[in-house]
């Protein structure tokens, strides 16, 4: 989602659907991780949605109000409006 990468290592299909339907991921995947060049912002953003357990998650006007997607937000109004664009 955010690397390109899945943060679910598996070898096969069975494997893939045991890890997610323990929540069994990870931000670490080792040398030349692809989640390094990740914000700290943006792994929060992602491990508060993969919790396990629905009441648990963000709901989706928290999530719209987490500060990776604010940042995200303000970015690009400042980039549209110093462009002239709406």
């Amino acid at each position: 989602m955010l690397s390109g990468w899945m943060a679910f290592e598996f070898e096969s299909d069975l494997e893939f659907v045991q890890k997610v339907t323990k929540m069994d991921w990870t931000f670490d995947l080792g040398d030349e991780n692809p989640f390094d060049e990740i914000s700290q912002n943006g792994k929060n953003f992602i491990s508060e949605l993969l919790l396990k357990h629905p009441d648990q998650r963000m709901s989706a006007s928290d999530a719209l109000a987490h500060p990776w997607i604010t940042v995200i937000i303000i970015f690009k109004n400042t980039v549209l409006k110093n462009s002239g664009q709406k």
